[in-house]
C-alpha cells in the first residue's frame, strides 16, 4: 500500500523536507547513516526548491504574457469597433464601402430574419472584467448565459444592445483564477431569437 505521510502539495512537501532533514540529524549515529545518505535529502531539497521557484517564476511571467496579449488585442478590437462607427456616421459611407473595409457581414439570402441566425461572440480577459464583444447583425441586441467555476448549468447574466458587455462579477473564491463560459442569443422586440452562439470560455482573477 502506498505511503500516505507525505503531503500532496510540493510547497508542503519542501517544508516537510526541511523538517525532516533537520530532525534527522539526530539519528545519524542511532541508525548507522552514511554522509552520502544524509546528503542526498540535501541535495534532493535544493533541487526541489530551485526547480519549484523556477516554475513560479515562469508562471508569473506566462500570466503577464496572457494578460499583455489580452489587452492588446482588446485594445485593437476597440480601435477598430471606434473606427467602424465614425464611418458608418460619415455622409459620404456606403454600404459597400463597409463590405470592403469588412466592417459589416455581406447579404446572404435570409439575412433579414433572425430565426436561424447564430451570434457571433468573442471573451477577452481584462485587468477587472471579463470583456464579450458581439456582433449585432440585424437584432436589436444579444442576451448573454454563462457559467463560472465548479457551475455546471447555464445561468442568465444579463442582456446588451451595444457592443461590448463587461462581466466585472468577483471571483467565487478569492484569488483563485476562474473559467468563466459564455453563449449569447440574439434580442428582437424583447425576445430571444435564433440560434445559441458557439461557446466562448476565458479565465479570470477578478478581486
Amino acid at each position: 500500500m502506498a505511503s500516505t505521510f507525505l503531503p500532496r502539495s510540493e510547497s508542503l512537501f519542501l517544508q516537510w523536507l526541511e523538517n525532516f532533514i533537520a530532525k534527522l540529524a539526530e539519528y545519524v549515529a542511532l541508525f548507522g547513516l552514511s554522509g552520502g545518505q544524509v546528503d542526498q535529502f540535501t541535495t534532493d531539497r535544493d533541487s526541489v526548491k530551485n526547480n519549484l521557484t523556477e516554475v513560479d517564476s515562469l508562471k508569473k511571467t506566462l500570466q503577464s504574457k496572457v494578460k499583455t496579449k489580452d489587452e492588446v488585442v482588446a485594445l485593437a478590437r476597440k480601435h477598430v469597433q471606434d473606427l467602424a462607427g465614425i464611418l458608418k456616421r460619415h455622409p459620404s459611407y456606403t454600404e459597400a464601402i463597409g463590405e470592403n473595409l469588412g466592417i459589416v457581414a455581406p447579404e446572404t439570402p435570409g439575412a433579414g430574419s433572425l430565426e436561424n441566425a447564430k451570434p457571433k461572440i468573442f471573451a477577452t480577459t481584462l485587468v477587472d472584467c471579463a470583456r464579450l464583444d458581439w456582433l449585432k447583425e440585424k437584432s436589436d441586441g444579444v442576451v448573454v448565459y454563462s457559467k463560472r467555476g465548479a457551475e455546471t448549468e447555464y445561468t442568465k447574466l444579463d442582456e446588451d444592445y451595444r457592443s461590448p458587455m463587461e462581466d466585472k462579477r468577483k471571483n467565487l473564491v478569492a484569488g483563485v483564477p476562474e473559467l468563466r463560459s459564455y453563449k449569447a442569443r440574439f434580442l428582437k422586440d424583447d425576445v430571444e431569437v435564433g440560434l445559441w452562439s458557439d461557446e466562448v470560455t476565458v479565465t479570470v482573477l477578478i478581486s
